[in-house]
C-alpha cells in the first residue's frame, strides 16, 4: 500500500480552508486509500502551530484527530534520529529533519507539501516530493485548481 510522509502544511491548509487539496488527501487518507506516517516531531510541531493560531483546545483537537486517521505508523524518535548524520548536510533547516528521516525511516512513496523552500534543498533528489494537488492525482481522485496546488 502506498506510505506518504504529510508535512506540517498539508494540516494546516486542511484545517483552515476545506476546498484545497490537502483537504482531499486527509479525507483519502480517513478513507483508507494510503497509509500516512507522522513523526512523534510532527505532532510537537502541530502543536505549537496549531496553539498559537487557534488555542489550545484545537491544537489538542488536532492531535487527537491525527492519532485517530486508519493506517498510520508512528515513526518515534528513536527510529528517525539515528538517520540525521546521513541527512544533515542535505538540509537546510534543522526542523525538517525529523520529518525527513522518518520519510526515509518507513520507506515513503512520496512526501507531500507545499514548503517550496524544502523542496529546493539538496535532499530534493532523494525524496519524492509531491504537492497536495499531485498527490490528490496520483491517488485518482479529483483535485481542485488552487494557488501553489495546496
Amino acid at each position: 500500500m502506498l506510505r506518504a510522509y504529510l508535512d506540517t502544511n498539508v494540516y494546516y491548509i486542511s484545517r483552515i480552508d476545506p476546498n484545497t487539496n490537502s483537504r482531499i488527501a486527509i479525507n483519502a487518507a480517513i478513507a483508507e486509500q494510503f497509509k500516512v506516517v507522522q513523526s512523534d516531531h510532527l505532532y510537537d510541531e502541530i502543536q505549537s502551530l496549531f496553539k498559537r493560531t487557534f488555542g489550545k483546545d484545537i491544537a489538542g483537537y488536532q492531535k487527537n484527530f491525527m492519532l485517530s486517521i486508519p493506517l498510520i505508523v508512528i515513526i518515534y524518535e528513536n527510529k528517525w534520529s539515528p538517520l540525521i548524520k546521513r541527512y544533515q548536510d542535505l538540509i537546510t533547516d534543522i526542523d525538517d529533519l525529523p520529518h525527513i528521516c522518518s520519510y526515509f525511516y518507513c520507506e515513503c512513496d512520496y512526501f507531500v507539501t507545499t514548503n517550496r523552500r524544502l523542496t529546493q534543498m539538496k535532499i530534493r533528489n532523494k525524496v519524492n516530493f509531491i504537492t497536495p494537488k499531485k498527490f490528490v492525482e496520483k491517488l485518482k481522485l479529483n483535485s481542485i485548481d488552487t494557488q501553489n496546488e495546496i
